[in-house]
């Protein structure tokens, strides 16, 4: 849990949320959560606190995986080498191949997530709708966008009237 929320986090908020995350989980276990607080103020136990230092080792090694990667990416099991327009070519389709994608999560995960947050039926019907048109981001972040709005509010349904009462929380 604590390489997963904390020591690989990208950055000082990702990091501070896998910190609160795992003192909620820990809540009934002191001694742990006591650990976890050591561990948060240490700065040589997360990945973006430390310093790295770049020598030309690490380039080296970093320029060797990226044309190994190429190669075999541009080339494939084929021992053959491809030439300078053919590379250029699988690169470039490669990319615009990521580009169309329209979801790195599939569909029906994120379908599965919207479907379990929401009762109200119409607001199902538009994010089914949208999900098949959208990504996984833009889905669940325009869910919750709705969701805490619509929170902020009462909305009650007068049938004498035929009217609706809407109230701030």
């Amino acid at each position: 849990m604590w390489t997963r929320l904390m020591q690989r986090a990208e950055g000082p908020k990702s990091f501070e949320y896998g910190y609160h995350k795992m003192l909620r989980s820990l809540e009934n276990d002191m001694a742990r959560a006591e650990y976890v607080e050591e561990l948060y103020d240490d700065d040589h136990k997360s990945y973006f606190k430390q310093t790295l230092q770049f020598s030309n080792a690490v380039l080296v090694d970093v320029c060797e995986i990226l044309f190994s990667a190429t190669k075999t990416w541009v080339m494939g099991k084929s021992r053959r080498g491809v030439s300078l327009l053919m590379a250029l070519v699988r690169i470039l389709e490669g990319s615009r191949n990521l580009v169309l994608k329209p979801f790195t999560k599939p569909l029906n995960v994120t379908q599965t997530y919207v479907r379990k947050k929401t009762q109200n039926t119409s607001i199902l019907g538009l994010f089914m709708y949208l999900s098949n048109h959208l990504t996984h981001w833009s889905v669940v972040s325009m869910y919750d966008t709705v969701d805490k709005s619509w929170n902020r509010f009462n909305v009650s349904y007068i049938p004498a009237d035929d009217t609706v009462k809407i109230t701030r929380k």
